[in-house]
């Protein structure tokens, strides 16, 4: 692997400071894919050309950990992969630690939405992040993304504000929402980022006390109804697999499962 200039300055230019990109090059000097390796000796994102062969990906496995290993003397080694891959991954003594599947909704297949016109939805105001971030910490405790360290109190700050400085796409406050309940207390939110051209639901929570009473169906039917307004025409957001109530209540309004990665891990 060999590092390239060009991608340093787009690395640098997105503030991924703690991040290494690489092409993957074959003998004759094409490039038939890339990694990126994190500084802590996470390696994560990689993808290849389909037409590799399985010893192909592989020897591109074996690659990467060497590279790791040269840099690092960890005893544990950290990977993102697609679906594709798995089969090898595993077959490299690799162990799946969770998925998380990316959905998309179509506007034109949209059913079951809520009306959300009894709630006080707002657009987001500085003022707010405070009681964001608790709001979010709130929901996501003891929940599968917290125990994987997807989402928790320890990240919750440095997480939302990554949202707001664009680290997961240009934030649009106009798409997104802040339920507001009567005792003036910030209840529910629904975060949107502008992520390959369409909107992507980043993060959506409702804390605990108030679950239950279909808001979570009530922020993202106003969130549709806002992309509608803007001329969007679907919606994307990620999931984590086992989180079934999550994951049913997406594909009650339509989502689809569009392509589907995996944490995995191997010492």
């Amino acid at each position: 692997m060999r590092h390239n200039n060009e991608l340093e300055e787009i690395q640098i230019i997105e503030k991924y400071r703690n991040i290494r990109p690489f092409w993957i090059k074959n003998d004759l000097e094409e490039r038939i894919g890339t990694v990126k390796i994190r500084r802590d000796s996470t390696f994560f994102g990689f993808g290849v050309r389909t037409d590799l062969s399985e010893e192909d990906i592989r020897q591109i496995f074996d690659l990467i950990e060497n590279e790791i290993n040269f840099w690092f003397s960890k005893t544990r080694l950290y990977a993102t992969v697609s679906l594709e891959y798995i089969d090898i991954a595993i077959a490299h003594d690799y162990k799946i630690e969770f998925s998380r599947y990316k959905m998309l909704l179509e506007f034109d297949e949209v059913e079951n939405l809520a009306p959300y016109e009894d709630l006080n939805l707002i657009q987001f105001e500085e003022r707010y992040f405070p009681e964001m971030v608790e709001c979010f910490i709130d929901a996501y405790s003891g929940t599968i993304d917290e125990k994987i360290g997807m989402f928790s109190a320890t990240i919750a700050h440095n997480a939302i504000r990554s949202i707001f400085e664009g680290k997961f796409g240009e934030f649009k406050t106009e798409l997104s929402v802040l339920y507001v309940n009567s005792e003036g207390n910030l209840v529910g939110a629904s975060l949107i980022t502008i992520s390959e051209g369409n909107p992507l639901i980043v993060i959506v929570g409702v804390r605990r006390d108030d679950q239950g009473k279909s808001l979570g169906r009530k922020m993202l039917s106003a969130n549709i109804e806002l992309c509608k307004k803007f001329n969007y025409d679907q919606l994307t957001l990620w999931v984590t697999k086992e989180n079934s109530s999550a994951l049913g209540l997406y594909e009650s309004i339509g989502f689809k499962k569009q392509h589907q990665i995996f944490s995995i891990y191997k010492y």
